[in-house]
């Protein structure tokens, strides 16, 4: 039976609260401008504004001075805690380690009460701006609390990040490790557990001789995350070899040649049984990469990383249900006592990292 409205506006506001129930305009999500649904429904601007209107007087809606008009999280949502997450990101792999480690694919943050916005700002040049930008948007907007990951913010610019109206919470390690002297709240994994991970996964299948690719050693986590590994390796008689090689991000083929450069670096100074890519997205086109080098990836030599389900890879799957569990009573707290500071916290043991091998998807 088809359903008769009355006017235009009540077919406007019906096919909005339809996307709203159906996930197309998410709870805390910016919905777009009245000339642009105006133009998507066919109807005036009028009519926006009255559909508008009828979803605000509903609580499904909420305006803000200047940004736009959202999905209502306590309307939508009632109780929950609105929670935005700001994070520099260079690719996919950023996206998704920042959704498992508050366990959104897994929904866990819903069940601890939280509903999470994560928010991108581009890298490069643009960052610094664009974090200033997002800021003056998030301080509209109020959330219960902001989360930003630390590898964004400039140490010089924690200080006044930090000094808001709602809670702020760090995430994760700033570049150059902690700063001295200044008070801010953060929380962290321990680095160190996943360096040694990849140790314990690769020792169980047998491997003597490592080359890790782990990124910049002069950034504070990366140097502790190789330092484990390398300790971790010591304590096994693993040989652990550290390579700085890094896929620069242009096309397929680039990253391949980029891949294969490297490899072969290694290969000219040592033999390994195994390589470890961490924290690198578009992991295979480092094995076919390796392929083109004349290896079987799985066969003669282990590919160990965290970031790909790929064929021929030893997954190093990182369970955060307990980190988020503890992460939450952290920022509950935050949220409910004016004036508490959790310092620096880190979250140790609370992530199991479980190795299995891909042979196809």
């Amino acid at each position: 039976m088809k359903i008769k409205y009355e006017t235009q506006s009540d077919q406007v506001a019906a096919e909005i609260e339809q996307g709203i129930c159906s996930g197309v305009f998410p709870p805390g999500s910016r919905l777009p401008s009245i000339r642009e649904l105006a133009d998507s429904f066919h109807v005036s601007t009028q009519v926006i504004k009255s559909a508008f209107k009828m979803l605000m007087e509903r609580r499904l809606l909420v305006s803000r001075s200047r940004i736009g008009v959202f999905v209502n999280v306590d309307g939508v949502l009632p109780g929950m805690k609105k929670l935005i997450l700001l994070s520099e990101t260079r690719g996919p792999y950023d996206m998704n380690y920042l959704g498992r480690a508050f366990g959104l694919s897994e929904n866990i943050m819903p069940y601890q009460g939280f509903h999470v916005q994560i928010r991108s700002i581009p890298s490069g040049p643009y960052l610094i701006p664009s974090l200033r930008y997002e800021l003056h948007q998030i301080d509209m907007e109020r959330p219960d609390c902001l989360i930003i990951n630390a590898c964004t913010v400039l140490q010089e610019e924690i200080e006044q990040i930090k000094n808001r109206e709602y809670p702020v919470l760090f995430f994760g390690d700033f570049v150059h490790g902690d700063v001295p002297g200044l008070q801010y709240d953060l929380i962290r994994e321990r680095t160190e557990e996943r360096g040694a991970a990849y140790i314990d996964a690769a020792y169980r299948i047998g491997c003597k001789k490592i080359c890790m690719f782990g990124g910049n050693p002069e950034v504070e986590y990366v140097r502790r995350l190789l330092n484990a590994a390398t300790e971790q390796g010591r304590l096994y008689g693993i040989h652990v070899h550290i390579s700085n090689g890094h896929p620069l991000k242009h096309t397929d083929d680039e990253i391949v040649k980029n891949w294969k450069y490297h490899i072969q670096d290694v290969l000219n100074v040592f033999t390994p049984d195994a390589f470890i890519a961490d924290d690198f997205g578009h992991l295979e086109l480092f094995l076919r990469a390796l392929k083109e080098l004349g290896f079987s990836p799985g066969k003669d030599i282990q590919v160990l990383g965290d970031s790909d389900f790929t064929p021929g890879l030893i997954m190093i799957r990182a369970d955060y249900t307990e980190f988020i569990r503890s992460a939450a009573a952290i920022i509950r707290r935050m949220i409910e006592e004016p004036g508490y500071h959790c310092g620096i916290v880190e979250i140790s043991g609370k992530i199991r990292r479980i190795p299995f091998k891909i042979e196809e998807i």
